[in-house]
């Protein structure tokens, strides 16, 4: 995959997000919070993410927001641009579609596994950290380690709004780790007030 479309993607996933949280916003706080610098930018992921199936975002000049409804899968794309459109789909759908642990959370977890190791090594074979690797595989069967892998690298990217540090979205940070001990990934995510 290109750079170029790596960070497109990531960038119309974060959009999609962004959309998804914060219904409230104006398009120029949209374009803030996503680092989208220029409005005709901002068009174009908004009609991808139409014709995506993801959402449909139309613009209401008298609350000055955009209303968000369902949308299908635009069936005319063709080519490239189908292709692209079906794996930011993929993308959108993982998003909400994983297990999101609170990284408190997940720290508790760690810790009562590592409490219980000896007393109920079964417990901690069994594993109730939440293993999005397979449900990933429920949502998208058949696909390889390798896009599931490249999903994950652009879900994290889109998931470090970091860099941006704006209050105008409440930056909510999300990260799919990979816990080498349990050998489980975990999606986690990060409630952050600036």
């Amino acid at each position: 995959m290109k750079n170029g479309h790596y960070n497109k993607t990531a960038r119309q996933i974060k959009l999609y997000y962004c959309f998804s949280t914060n219904r409230e916003l104006s398009a120029r706080n949209l374009m803030l919070g996503t680092g989208i610098k220029s409005r005709r930018t901002f068009e174009r992921d908004i009609t991808d993410l139409r014709d995506s199936g993801l959402m449909h975002a139309v613009y209401d000049r008298h609350s000055r927001r955009y209303k968000i409804s369902q949308c299908e899968f635009n069936e005319e794309v063709t080519g490239a641009r189908k292709k692209r459109l079906k794996h930011l789909y993929r993308l959108g759908t993982l998003l909400f579609g994983l297990t999101i642990m609170d990284i408190d959370d997940y720290a508790e977890e760690l810790d009562m596994l590592e409490e219980n190791a000896e007393e109920d090594p079964e417990h901690v074979k069994g594993g109730i950290l939440p293993d999005i690797a397979a449900e990933y595989e429920n949502l998208f069967p058949g696909l390889s380690k390798r896009t599931q892998q490249r999903d994950f690298q652009i879900l994290n990217s889109a998931g470090d709004n970091a860099p941006l540090q704006n209050e105008i979205l409440n930056p909510f940070d999300f990260q799919i780790i990979y816990n080498k001990k349990y050998k489980t990934y975990v999606l986690i995510g990060y409630d952050q007030d600036y």
